[in-house]
């Protein structure tokens, strides 16, 4: 029985208003597949955030709560360089792969993943290494003692791990392999990483913060390139049988360029505007405080992840209907995955609001303290969900100007309103200035996205035939 069948089943136990049976069934025909693999996707995340929260959970009882702060701190700042580091051929990829596999241009294919490792891993590396140069150059960032030291160390350190990772979960999502994709970051490295500590303590180790970070950089590490080395054999036989040239050519090559090192700036803005929020408090708030944050944004978090899973199929999907030059296709693919993002965001945002107090004491009696920064944080996440995948769509039609545009954009807001309230109210003004941002944001993309290429991307919008972009690059 296929997964429409079945949940057209499960839809017709429900004791639900025929008005609203008929347009849920109507969502439900024939998006079999796209609703397979996301449920895949969400299934994984949803497996990693189980996992994720124990982790947490075991760090914050481990850690004190001052290294517990500062421990996320520099995470959340790792995994910003990463993307950084990535230059944006973790995100381009999306764009190009999916394409020249459709159209079977193999030897582009190959040429753009041979330029992009070699970008990938070679610039990152001269990002860590110049970081650590000027570490030990600049003895005065720092007192004597001071643990930030070794933190900031380890952080140069782990860069390149984080940049490669991301590169090859790119790749990953581009040819359909989404399990790949999102199981060894979500699954594989934070139980690695949860019975890595444990075993540290039970060995006696005094877990603190500058510890557990070097056991995240080596998971990270370890798995990476467990996850290289399958990847490498999935994507040869995309080239079983097929003679390509061995290097790509220079026209290939400035192409590739000019539309992927301007989505290191649309990307790396983005990713700190989605942890700004943390960062400012880590630079202006308590360390303890930054932890009870963080603590409920990582709650909030499973909400996020319904998003994930419709993220990480609908960009391919949006990649391929360019190829084949269909714009009721396109229509189609934005369409459905926006109105899925949004229905099921709904119910999973409730549902921890409601049960977030409990959720919250398992931490620890202090971390109820962030209740009512998760319950404002919803509100964002539900803003964000209206409009679904509008940033990756412009992404996919070439619009990285625009989209950088309405980061920054975002970021100033959030950053204008945090700093506003933050000596009045606290940790709660980095949750309200994160919810005024992302209706600001999801706003501006759904405009740009009808104004540039007309597509309706807002949830309750009426669906059109869009133009498909003649302004964008081809490739």
């Amino acid at each position: 029985m296929s997964l429409q069948s079945r949940a057209t089943g499960i839809l017709a136990a429900l004791p639900l208003p025929q008005g609203i049976r008929r347009r849920v069934e109507g969502m439900l025909e024939g998006e079999g597949d796209f609703l397979g693999n996301a449920g895949i996707a969400f299934a994984i995340r949803m497996s990693g955030a189980g996992i994720g929260f124990a982790l947490q959970v075991l760090l914050a009882r481990l850690l004190p709560l001052d290294d517990y702060g500062l421990y996320v701190t520099f995470w959340t700042w790792l995994i910003l360089a990463g993307q950084i580091a990535a230059l944006g051929f973790n995100d381009s990829v999306i764009r190009f792969l999916p394409r020249y596999l459709e159209r079977s241009r193999l030897d582009d294919a190959h040429g753009y993943l041979t330029t992009g490792f070699f970008f990938v891993v070679f610039g990152s590396a001269a990002i860590a290494t110049i970081g650590l140069a000027l570490i030990w150059a600049l003895p005065s960032i720092y007192p004597d003692g001071d643990p930030r030291w070794m933190l900031l160390t380890l952080f140069f350190i782990g860069i390149p791990f984080m940049a490669v990772e991301l590169y090859l979960d790119g790749i990953a999502r581009s040819v359909g392999l989404f399990v790949l994709s999102a199981a060894p970051a979500f699954i594989v490295r934070p139980v690695l990483l949860a019975s890595s500590v444990a075993l540290l303590a039970l060995l006696g180790f005094e877990v603190e913060a500058a510890l557990a970070l070097a056991a995240a950089i080596a998971v990270t590490g370890a798995v990476t390139i467990g996850q290289a080395i399958m990847l490498r054999a999935r994507i040869r036989r995309q080239f079983t049988g097929t003679q390509t040239r061995p290097t790509a050519p220079q026209k290939k090559r400035r192409l590739w360029l000019a539309a992927t090192l301007p989505l290191t700036l649309v990307y790396g803005v983005e990713e700190i505007y989605l942890v700004s929020d943390i960062l400012l408090l880590g630079l202006l708030g308590d360390p303890g405080q930054v932890g009870i944050y963080f603590t409920a944004v990582r709650l909030m978090a499973l909400a996020g992840y319904v998003y994930y899973a419709f993220m990480l199929i609908s960009s391919r999907e949006f990649s391929l209907a360019r190829a084949r030059r269909d714009p009721q296709e396109l229509q189609a693919s934005v369409t459905k995955a926006t109105r899925w993002t949004f229905w099921l965001t709904v119910p999973t945002v409730c549902g921890l609001v409601a049960l977030g107090y409990p959720l919250l004491s398992i931490f620890g009696p202090a971390y109820t303290a962030g209740y009512g920064v998760l319950a404002v944080l919803a509100l964002g996440l539900l803003a964000r969900a209206s409009v679904g995948q509008a940033g990756d769509l412009l992404v996919v039609l070439g619009y990285q100007k625009t989209t950088l545009v309405v980061a920054v954009g975002s970021l100033l807001l959030n950053a204008i309103v945090t700093l506003a309230l933050l000596p009045s109210l606290g940790i709660m003004a980095a949750a309200i200035g994160t919810v005024a941002s992302q209706a600001g944001r999801a706003a501006a993309l759904a405009y740009l996205a009808q104004r540039h290429a007309g597509v309706a991307t807002f949830v309750l919008a009426a669906r059109r035939t869009p133009k498909l972009p003649g302004t964008a690059r081809p490739s």
